[in-house]
């Protein structure tokens, strides 16, 4: 690998929670030694390996991520860099799908707040006026 693939998967989880900057891209692309020839490839080549790790933590398939990527094609070191990086990230990436799941809690405040907004707007409509 001509760039740190640590780097990148790295940068890919942390384009899951949000916290990737463009000068982190920037800074691989230079670490690339000119393999990869601009910022916007680099930006492609890290939401794509973040968009993989993403589809195997909604699977909870973590464990078996090198396995699987290794019966596609992938070759077995960088199965191995990916399956690495995603366990060395096991919680940071389960606490992240968790804070975005949709429980049935949330829909029932979510409908609460809805009944809430219209019965208030009917409210509005009927203005008790004093005699």
């Amino acid at each position: 690998m001509h760039i740190g693939i640590q780097l990148v998967l790295n940068s890919a989880i942390n384009v899951l929670d949000g916290s990737i900057t463009i000068e982190t891209i920037e800074s691989l692309v230079e670490h690339s030694n000119n393999t990869v020839a601009s910022v916007q490839d680099m930006e492609l080549i890290v939401k794509s390996a973040s968009g993989m790790i993403w589809e195997f933590v909604k699977g909870n398939s973590l464990p078996s991520m090198a396995a699987v990527l290794t019966q596609v094609g992938f070759t077995e070191s960088l199965a191995n860099a990916f399956g690495k990086c995603v366990l060395e990230n096991k919680f940071r990436l389960k606490n992240l799908k968790n804070t975005m799941a949709i429980t049935s809690k949330r829909y029932l405040d979510m409908e609460w707040r809805l009944d809430m907004e219209i019965g208030s707007r009917n409210m509005i409509n009927n203005d008790i006026k004093p005699k």
